[in-house]
């Protein structure tokens, strides 16, 4: 086994409960952008940038976030979550629709197929290297699928399995993290429908 697993954060694959499970673990490093790794994520009192570099002597083993790239310097292991294509573009779509709202009190009316053509710049977030990056973090799994050690399916049993990967690194999930994040029931509060596909 590699000392350090690379886990790639695809957008609306379900990465966030996993990332939420592990955030407190010291041998937890959460990666949104390719040269920087942050430690305590999720704690903004403890919470410290590094250069990825630096992951080996901080004692990191699991580097997981939307930065990840099958470049990612150092030698790792490296795996995914994927989902059903039309359900992550889905939840894509409203995600934008519930974060319009959250950061700016905006309650968008853009429909599907403008913020499909235009995902890419539609930017509703602060964190907008990770939204430019929408359809590359994708193109580069799917693209580097025979080099990933690790591929998970939102929705099979991925919980247990990626439970039992990162216990190979020294790292146990929180036992009281339960699954807080749901763009749907959020949307529902605002008095938002959270839009399926038909």
């Amino acid at each position: 086994i590699v000392n350090k697993l690379a886990f790639h954060h695809l957008y609306k694959c379900g990465g966030l409960y996993i990332v939420n499970r592990y955030q407190a673990e010291p041998g937890f490093a959460y990666c949104r952008r390719p040269d920087e790794i942050v430690l305590n994520y999720g704690n903004p009192v403890e919470l410290t940038r590094h250069p990825v570099s630096e992951a080996e002597q901080l004692g990191v083993t699991v580097v997981m976030g939307h930065g990840v790239t099958p470049q990612l310097a150092g030698d790792y292991t490296h795996a995914a979550m994927l989902r059903d294509p039309i359900r992550r573009v889905v939840s894509g779509y409203n995600f934008h629709r519930l974060e319009m709202n959250l950061l700016y009190g905006v309650h968008t009316t853009v429909d599907f197929d403008s913020w499909f053509i235009n995902r890419e710049r539609v930017l509703p977030s602060a964190f907008h290297w990770q939204y430019s990056h929408w359809g590359d973090t994708l193109v580069h799994a799917v693209a580097g699928l025979r080099d990933m050690d690790h591929v998970f399916i939102l929705g099979r049993d991925h919980i247990t399995g990626i439970d039992r990967l990162f216990q190979q690194y020294g790292l146990t999930p929180d036992p009281e993290w339960k699954l807080t994040h749901n763009t749907s029931d959020s949307l529902s509060e605002l008095g938002m429908r959270y839009i399926t596909w038909a």
